[in-house]
């Protein structure tokens, strides 16, 4: 084979050496750990052009610098660092954590790599003392590096899998700095040097290395799995609770409505009389509290949803506890909502209005100021669910998340969480917003649906 051929494949895998552990990476942190990154594809540009770069300066290093092996790798640490910070710059998150994410990612990421280097020099895959044509030798080298690469792109892959389903919440940072701390340990073992001859010890403690990462990932997923069908199960129960207590409701406002139907005689010879002694301001007492007892039947928002008007049922009874009143209008059409999505949806955003009703510092505010407004919208390319409710301090949002101002914050911020999955599988969008008002602050949910 012609040497300048050898020597252009020889730069080919050489390139793609820095440029597959870049991807790697970023792929890494993006779909394995599930950590957002804006504008994915161009991190994965910038990961190329690190490698190209990359192998260029290692080039001009080679040819012109003794100490070659030194510069080379404060070099690439360099490169590193820059395409790091790249990455955590485009990650969502607080700066500190996005730094320490990335950062112990691209630890992993080379440890993984050094084990499958490992593996491939016990099973004498790379033999560094090759007699024969250098070019050759240096040509099985890489070509054996870059396919340890895909391997473990393979791995990740498989993991990345596994969790799409089954856990698709970020690894938390002390997780993955105990898996990281764990990993350098397991690689500070691993033989030094080349054996002529394989051993099984090493190849099997190799192994169980890999196999330990997946099964991390594993349990991770299988225990997330339980979790949620825990959270099913509770908005399940919340569910038929709430649709019990509306039928009871509505049996009730039923029986209210034939009674009303039954004294409608009386309250047409009344209002005669009324009308004979021309005593038009009692007329207009005595229908208005008829109008009111008529009001206090209408217990359904009449949405068109069954479950929908379950739940609106239930929150106007505990809007009205909290001394508000929820106010519906419009349909919802457009989407055939599941009813554990439509539960998981209604349910966390009206909660989350009523409890800001229930301020203490509202006790005295009229219920007209203490409104809650759901409003159920539908054109020919969408539909939304807008729902605007007064508060009394601005609400902070960062990363369309509101920043909780409870001591207690592991422990809340879920219900949105919850909304944001049940809004994704109709490949909807939530906004959240806080506007100020002349009486304070209003804050507005608006969930945005694509309608086929």
């Amino acid at each position: 084979m012609p040497k300048l051929l050898l020597k252009t494949i020889l730069y080919v895998i050489v390139v793609a050496k820095p440029c597959f552990a870049a991807l790697l990476s970023v792929y890494f942190v993006r779909e394995v750990l599930r950590y957002k990154i804006r504008n994915a594809k161009l991190a994965y540009v910038i990961a190329v052009a690190y490698g190209v770069i990359a192998t260029a300066v290692f080039s001009v290093i080679s040819m012109s610098v003794t100490g070659t092996v030194f510069y080379e790798e404060f070099v690439f640490s360099t490169l590193t660092f820059i395409l790091m910070l790249f990455v955590a710059f485009k990650m969502e998150g607080k700066i500190w954590r996005r730094i320490i994410v990335v950062g112990l990612s691209t630890g992993i990421v080379f440890d993984i790599n050094n084990v499958f280097i490992a593996l491939s020099s016990e099973l004498n895959l790379i033999e560094f003392h090759d007699s024969g044509n250098v070019t050759l030798m240096a040509i099985r080298v890489a070509l054996v590096e870059v396919i340890t690469y895909v391997l473990e792109f393979l791995l990740f892959k498989a993991i990345a899998d596994m969790r799409k389903k089954k856990d698709d919440v970020p690894l938390p940072v002390p997780v993955l700095t105990g898996f990281w701390f764990i990993l350098s340990l397991f690689v500070g073992v691993l033989p030094s040097e080349e054996h002529d001859t394989i051993d099984p010890t090493f190849i099997t403690l190799m192994l169980l290395g890999i196999g330990f990462m997946f099964l991390l990932f594993y349990i991770r997923a299988v225990r997330k799995e339980k979790e949620d069908l825990v959270i099913l199960n509770r908005q399940n129960e919340e569910y038929l609770e709430s649709q019990t207590r509306f039928f009871l409701s509505q049996a009730k406002a039923d029986s209210e409505i034939r009674s009303i139907r039954h004294d409608m005689r009386n309250h047409l010879q009344v209002i005669s009389v009324l009308l004979q002694n021309n005593e038009t301001t009692k007329i207009e007492e005595y229908l208005e509290q008829i109008g009111e007892d008529l009001s206090k039947t209408d217990i359904s928002a009449h949405t068109g949803n069954l479950i929908a008007d379950a739940i609106i049922a239930d929150k106007k009874s505990k809007a009205s506890e909290a001394g508000g009143q929820l106010v519906v209008s419009g349909t919802i059409s457009g989407i055939d909502f599941a009813p554990s999505d439509m539960c998981k949806i209604l349910a966390n955003i009206l909660d989350n209005a009523i409890e800001a009703i229930s301020d203490p510092r509202l006790k005295d505010v009229s219920e007209d100021y203490k409104k809650i407004e759901l409003t159920f919208k539908r054109t020919d390319s969408f539909f939304l669910i807008s729902l605007r409710n007064p508060c009394v301090d601005e609400l902070k949002i960062t990363n369309g998340d509101i920043e909780t101002t409870k001591q207690d914050k592991s422990e809340h911020g879920f219900g949105l969480k919850n909304v944001r999955t049940a809004v994704s599988n109709y490949a909807g969008e939530l906004t959240l917003a806080c506007d100020k008002t002349s009486g304070g602050y209003s804050f507005r949910t608006e969930i945005l649906f694509p309608v086929s």
